[in-house]
């Protein structure tokens, strides 16, 4: 209302999706780095060089480990994310909707994630056919988010 049309001087369209595409990339090359300085391997010490080893490494390993750990948590749950505000930005863009009800875009919104695929042919410009839905891609990508979900729900 009023209130914001004083305090917001500038309108600017920021791309969620290029965003999220930024940040997933920035967790990627530092789960990279991390992994690089990490220690995959190293026997059970059985003498004092490893047990001095252990003591003065175990600490910094121990944290580079959890930040990988979670740099990777992280990139799992924003990946599919990234890949529904895809579907999205193609339904945002290329919605036809001649021919349809004023509310017709935003109840394709609303569809699963799965019907909006499977009818993006249907309801958006720019595709010579139907997603096969039997594909190794689309079977990725909802692969891809039925981990997500199972991360998500696993212990609820």
């Amino acid at each position: 209302g009023e209130a914001r049309k004083k305090v917001e001087k500038f309108k600017s369209f920021l791309n969620p999706l290029s965003h999220m595409l930024d940040a997933i990339d920035r967790l990627l090359a530092r789960a990279r780095e991390l992994d690089e300085g990490l220690v995959k391997t190293r026997k059970h010490p059985e003498s004092l060089g490893d047990i001095q080893w252990h003591y003065e490494n175990q600490e910094k390993h121990s944290i580079a480990a959890s930040e990988l750990t979670g740099s990777c948590l992280s990139v799992r749950m924003m990946a599919p994310v990234a890949a529904e505000m895809f579907i999205n930005l193609i339904i945002f863009n290329l919605f036809k909707s001649e021919g349809k009800s004023k509310d017709a875009k935003k109840d394709f919104k609303r569809a699963s994630i799965i019907e909006r695929v499977e009818t993006l042919a249907d309801m958006c410009d720019g595709f010579a056919i139907r997603p096969d839905m039997k594909s190794d891609e689309i079977r990725g990508f909802l692969d891809l988010m039925n981990r997500r979900n199972d991360l998500l729900h696993r212990f609820a």
